[in-house]
């Protein structure tokens, strides 16, 4: 009968263990020496960038595509395709100006030409126009709450019993108990 295979004394599968640690790993990692990367390495992940989508855009632009529409054609995030596309590559940057350029032109001619139309709905048109392109068509109002040359509203009154509310008022508010 033979005898069964002796196991390693516990302290070397301890040590063994330790040295498969996570801790173990990058403690080992930091202290590796840094390799140098080649000129021209760019960190993370690879672009998916080419520059054949200049011309993409600008005839997606000339058709009246939005930015979605665009993105999800190339295949990307808005994101990419807005800002980071853009902040890299000048090309690309001025190709995509002129896309939104053409893109609001087409559709203003389709507003244009709708007018004269039997069925043309003008509110519609109005608030598509509004989200797409919002820095030409947006509807604001704006209401200052400033008195002359920006300073403190100042209010007059020639009535006496006015003066003395408002005088009553100030004397109030000096001692913290004016009405809210």
């Amino acid at each position: 009968m033979q005898a069964p295979p002796k196991k390693p004394p516990v302290r070397k599968r301890a040590a063994k263990a330790a040295a498969d640690t996570p801790r173990t790993k990058i403690k080992a990692a930091a202290t590796a020496p840094v390799k140098e990367k080649p000129p021209g390495y760019v960190f993370g992940r690879p672009t998916s960038y080419r520059p054949e989508y200049c011309d993409d855009v600008i005839r997606m632009g000339n058709e009246g595509y939005s930015i979605v529409e665009m993105a999800a054609e190339i295949g990307v995030n808005r994101v990419t395709l807005e800002v980071e596309w853009p902040e890299k590559w000048p090309d690309f940057s001025r190709a995509f100006a002129q896309a939104r350029l053409l893109s609001q032109a087409w559709w203003e001619r389709q507003g244009r030409n709708g007018l004269l139309a039997d069925k043309f709905q003008a509110s519609l048109y109005s608030r598509s126009m509004a989200a797409r392109f919002p820095a030409d068509w947006r509807e604001t109002s704006r209401v200052e709450s400033t008195g002359k040359d920006g300073g403190k509203i100042e209010i007059e009154s020639t009535s006496g019993t006015a003066k003395e509310i408002m005088a009553l008022l100030r004397a109030r508010k000096g001692k913290g108990d004016a009405p809210k």
